[in-house]
């Protein structure tokens, strides 16, 4: 990968069909490949952003723009017949007759590639590639804002990245209070890209770049303005995307000073180190991409042992012995201490104890459980996560909301058309 310097990068927005090939064609003679591509516009005669970059080892890349349904279908068949697989993909136009535009390479497998998925089945196979250990490389939108349709991409996921693409159309203060809470994690925006109605799509990973920027639904006079602030700074854009023609023209973009990810480190801290626990933190916290976490041994009242691991970039917080976590999950582990504690002191109370026999827990309205599989659930089957109830509906469920006589919280709610640009 590669650090960007007004040399090796090249940045450009607004262009016709025929100005964009002669740009791309020009520059891939010079061995620059391509970084971000997005088409946008009226199907008739659409219009295109990109970016492209030299890097240090050149690799086998393709482009195709302009292609509808069938013709990327069938570009995709004969591109992957030659090992070759997209990892950028753009789209334009109504559901029925879009036109897309994609940069293919070689991968050594072909990624999982979709390109006219609705709202709700690109949340699932999000969904499922987290489950199956993969991740989202590139997505966009396109369609009508009442249906929105996504084009997208998926490759493994060896290194457990951690992402989140919960934002798949998003505006307002929706999108501004997730942006600020994400960055309160670490997290950066990877990608971004206008959806149909002026809203917008953004992913989140866990990785860094060193200093970043990222700006949506701006004007091109916003975004030219943005772009040669950051170019001042060294800052270049490494996700660009437009929506719409003409006056109504928007772009989102992240800006950054290279595209490979800032390596991590295990360090530690704390009590004096026993070099067999070093060992096995540090595997752990490598082999699941973890930031850091702290461990405590004590018997009785005495604390023995304690440290702190991190696997982190330079410059990020080291976790110690001292350092806060959020309660979350970490509960679970008192939690569990507590029960086993309750049936040393009450033999009668056990793993397969039933919740209700305890709680006996109703809904709102003074009834019972309405998933008849909540009577049979034990504390083992808490303890354990195996009652085999679906989680995470009493986040999303609109039933849930209305049966508690509570509102959705803002992050869950539908906002105006258009967000602030911010970094």
């Amino acid at each position: 990968m590669t650090s960007f310097t007004a040399d090796n990068h090249r940045a450009w927005h607004d262009l016709s069909e025929a100005e964009h090939v002669a740009q791309r064609d020009t520059l891939a003679a010079q061995s620059f490949r391509t970084l971000s591509l997005s088409i946008h516009g009226p199907v008739s005669a659409p219009r295109y952003a990109a970016a492209m970059v030299k890097h240090a080892t050149v690799f086998a890349a393709r482009q195709v723009i302009n292609r509808s349904f069938d013709q990327f279908q069938a570009d995709f068949e004969s591109l992957a017949a030659e090992g070759f697989g997209p990892y950028v993909l753009s789209a334009t136009g109504p559901a029925d007759n879009p036109r897309y535009a994609a940069a293919f390479r070689k991968f050594g497998f072909i990624p999982l590639t979709r390109h006219h998925l609705t709202r709700a089945r690109f949340v699932e196979m999000n969904r499922e590639a987290h489950d199956r250990g993969d991740r989202l490389l590139w997505a966009d939108a396109f369609g009508a804002a009442s249906d929105p349709r996504y084009c997208a991409i998926w490759v493994p996921n060896p290194d457990r990245i951690a992402w989140n693409i919960d934002a798949v159309d998003e505006g307002g203060d929706t999108l501004q209070h997730r942006f600020l809470a994400m960055r309160a994690t670490g997290a950066r925006p990877t990608l971004v890209a206008g959806t149909p109605g002026g809203r917008v799509m953004e992913m989140f990973t866990d990785t860094g770049v060193g200093k970043w920027d990222a700006a949506v639904n701006m004007t091109p006079a916003e975004y030219t303005a943005r772009r040669d602030t950051n170019a001042a700074a060294g800052r270049f854009p490494l996700c660009l995307n437009s929506r719409g023609s003409g006056a109504d023209r928007r772009y989102a973009a992240i800006f950054a000073g290279r595209d490979d990810i800032t390596p991590r480190t295990v360090r530690s801290s704390g009590t004096a180190a026993v070099a067999a626990i070093d060992t096995l933190m540090g595997d752990i916290i490598k082999d699941r991409n973890l930031r850091g976490l702290a461990i405590a041994v004590g018997h009785r009242t005495r604390l023995l042992y304690a440290r702190g691991y991190t696997f982190a970039e330079a410059g990020y917080p080291d976790i110690t012995p001292e350092t806060r976590f959020r309660q979350a999950s970490t509960s679970k582990t008192w939690c569990a201490a507590a029960i086993w504690r309750l049936m040393q002191q009450d033999s009668s109370f056990t793993l397969d104890t039933t919740l209700q026999s305890v709680l006996n827990l109703k809904t709102p309205s003074g009834g019972a459980p309405k998933d008849s599989r909540f009577k049979d659930v034990t504390i083992r089957y808490l303890l354990e996560s195996t009652s085999g109830i679906p989680q995470g509906g009493i986040y999303r469920s609109k039933e849930a909301v209305d049966a508690a006589g509570s509102t959705l919280p803002p992050a869950a709610r539908r906002s105006p058309a258009g967000s602030p640009t911010r970094t």
